[in-house]
Parts: C-alpha cells; sequence; structure tokens
C-alpha cells in the first residue's frame, strides 16, 4: 500500500516541511539573477564599486575609478575590484538565505522575497570589502613567496577563507535567531 504525500510530509519536522521557504528562496533569488542578467551594470556599478568604497574605509585608501572597475589608490599592491570581484554570486546565495529564513519566521511571502533582497545586499558589500582587503593583504605577504603559477589558486583561496566563513556563520546567526523565536512563541 503506499503512503499519501501529504502524510509523509505531516511527519516532517516543520523546518523540512516544503512550503513557503523553498519558494521564496525560489522567487528571490530568480528576482535578484534576473536583475543581474538583465541589468549588467550593476555587477561593477553598485556590487563592485559600493564593496570598493567599503574596502576604503576599511583600508583608508581613496577610491578612484579606471577602465577595469573600481581602484583603491595608494596601496600596494595595486587593488581593482572588477566586475569579477563583485560578489555577484554571493549575494545570489546570501539572498537565498535571508529569504528562506524570513520565510520561515513571518507570514507575508512578499515580505520575504523583498527583505531577502533587501538584507542580502549590504552583508555582500560588507563581506566582499573585507575578502578584498585580505585578498591584497595575501597579494603582498603571501604570493611573492610563492612560484607565479600559484598566485590565482592562492588569491581564490583567500576569497574562500572569507566568503565560506561569512556563509556559514550568517547561517547559524539566523538559525539561532529563529530557534530562539520559536521557543518564545511556544512558551507564551
Amino acid at each position: 500500500m503506499f503512503t499519501r504525500p501529504a502524510a509523509l510530509v505531516a511527519g516532517l519536522p516543520a523546518g523540512l516541511r516544503p512550503g513557503r521557504a523553498p519558494l521564496a528562496a525560489f522567487l528571490a533569488v530568480s528576482c535578484a539573477w534576473l536583475l543581474l542578467r538583465l541589468v549588467p551594470a550593476v555587477e561593477i556599478e553598485v556590487f563592485a564599486r559600493a564593496a570598493a568604497v567599503v574596502a576604503s574605509v576599511l583600508t583608508g585608501s581613496p577610491v578612484v575609478r579606471v577602465d577595469e572597475g573600481w581602484m583603491l589608490a595608494g596601496l600596494e599592491p595595486r587593488l581593482v575590484v572588477s566586475a569579477a570581484c563583485s560578489a555577484a554570486d554571493y549575494f545570489l546565495i546570501t539572498t537565498t538565505l535571508f529569504a528562506w529564513h524570513l520565510a520561515r519566521r513571518q507570514p507575508r511571502l512578499a515580505v520575504a522575497v523583498m527583505g531577502g533582497l533587501a538584507v542580502a545586499l549590504p552583508v555582500t558589500w560588507l563581506v566582499n570589502a573585507v575578502r578584498i582587503v585580505v585578498v591584497g593583504q595575501v597579494h603582498r605577504w603571501v604570493i611573492p613567496h610563492f612560484p607565479e603559477a600559484y598566485s590565482a589558486f592562492l588569491h581564490l583561496c583567500a576569497g574562500v577563507i572569507v566568503f565560506l566563513p561569512a556563509l556559514i556563520v550568517l547561517n547559524l546567526l539566523l538559525e539561532s535567531h529563529g530557534n530562539r523565536a520559536h521557543r518564545s512563541r511556544c512558551r507564551s
């Protein structure tokens, strides 16, 4: 005898049930992806520029527009934040994460989608700025000690060292906040 899908879903914990959270995450990341594809200048003019400005605040170096993107002038080695350094893909990931968690906590799907987009933007700028500063330091202190063939790999590793832990910490914070909020609702 076959078990009906509704019975299977009803037996799952609330956080694992399909529903609004996956839909909100899908809608939010779809909107973000469409924006990035329909308006390609957003990568360089919004994401790269904002990350360069935040990195300039962190380093005390002025930002100058160059052909490739936004340069942090006065730093050695020369740091240019181009479209490839814009962290647009990280924005898609954080948009998905925030929309998912917002949809699990509040009843309005549109608020979760728009909230996911709105919160992911400054978080992406900040995390990417930290990555840019770390990559600059890696290029200054670490990469010169390795053969040239390793520079691209070390550059990539520096990005992973910032992006991945930041994503894990964001998820842990959102999970712990959600669990605490859920426990307080159950007590009242």
